[in-house]
């Protein structure tokens, strides 16, 4: 839902200051989903093959 917002903002007739506060959340929200894709390689990594 937060994404939708900020997608919406940046895309609609809004101040130049909302929209950089938009952009800054789509950043950080790609951000935090790059890190927790690593963390999640990186879990299964630790797990190995005798983790069962």
């Amino acid at each position: 839902k937060l994404r939708a917002m900020a997608t919406t903002i940046c895309y609609g007739q809004y101040s130049s200051e909302m929209k950089d506060f938009a952009e800054q959340i789509l950043k950080y929200m790609d951000e935090v989903k790059a890190k927790n894709k690593q963390l999640k390689s990186e879990n299964e990594l630790l797990k190995g093959p005798n983790y069962e």
